[in-house]
């Protein structure tokens, strides 16, 4: 497990204008050779067009004298004036979180890194749920959806992820024995996947292996591939974005051009031998 050490380190949180930190404590404890380190934050924000704060507590522990240690990440969202939670979010083996909070977004990724293995939890704070974990950092993105007075709008809140089944999930439906990884799309508390598959069984555990392979996805421009940035994105929504998918150690990469209504998988370029699916 990816421990983070030290007060500061241990909780990762960025706001915006539209989210003020009230208040926050830390506390390291001794016992011996074991340290355990308990941070809490309180944020005001806007959640649903509701005002939330959200107390998030995280925990990690470790002996000097080991490698690796534990840690957990607990968030509670109440209603201003109120105790009792109106619901909370709970992960352990958890690295730290961070906030996704804007006019359109209200998120919480959680950090769930085991080891060499990079993982996260996305989770919108407006209802609570699990939108999905990513393999990848999960990026944000604005995208044009219609024309007022001849200029494209741009629509925000698109949410994107990658995750890649182990071999014991292969079975779920939403997977397969020839599943290499399913690209997600959340907007709102609606998430889209798009299932990719390999020609053959030995090729999909190959590119699906949490050890051997590598994957990462980024938001490009359709007409040079080159990486747009969030910000970015909301000034270049008159050009056609997509998504390139890679699966870093076998060279190989999937471009999927976005629309407002999600995946266009018609204009879609595959390697040799690889699938996509929109699943329903």
């Amino acid at each position: 497990m990816r421990l983070v050490y030290g007060i500061a380190a241990a909780v990762c949180l960025a706001f915006p204008l539209q989210a003020q930190t009230l208040k926050g404590s830390s506390q390291l404890t001794f016992k011996g050779d074991d340290r355990v380190q308990e941070n809490t934050s309180l944020t005001v924000t806007r959640c649903g067009g509701e005002e939330r704060i959200l107390r998030l507590k995280t925990a990690m522990s470790w002996n000097e004298n080991e490698k690796g240690g534990e840690g957990s990440v607990k968030l509670d969202v109440l209603k201003p004036g109120q105790k009792k939670p109106l619901f909370s979010i709970e992960r352990k083996d958890a690295v730290g979180a961070a906030f996704d909070l804007n006019s359109q977004n209200c998120l919480m990724t959680v950090d769930l890194g085991i080891e060499d293995l990079s993982w996260w939890g996305v989770y919108d704070l407006a209802k609570g749920g699990n939108l999905f974990d990513t393999m990848v950092p999960p990026r944000s993105f604005c995208l044009a959806s219609k024309r007022e007075n001849g200029q494209p709008l741009a629509e925000c809140g698109y949410t994107a992820g990658f995750y890649v089944p182990s071999d014991d999930q292969i079975a779920q439906p939403e997977y397969g024995s020839r599943s290499i990884g399913n690209l997600l799309l959340a907007k709102g508390l609606q998430v889209t996947q798009l299932r990719f598959t390999a020609a053959n069984d030995n090729r999909a555990r190959e590119l699906r292996s949490y050890w051997d392979e590598r994957w990462s996805v980024n938001l490009v421009e359709n007409l040079n591939g080159r990486p747009v940035t969030w910000a970015a994105s909301k000034t270049l929504t008159e050009r056609p974005l997509s998504l390139r998918v890679e699966w870093v150690e076998a060279g190989l990469a999937a471009i999927i051009p976005l629309t407002a209504d999600g995946f266009d998988i018609g204009r879609a370029t595959l390697p040799d031998g690889i699938k996509a699916e929109v699943l329903k």
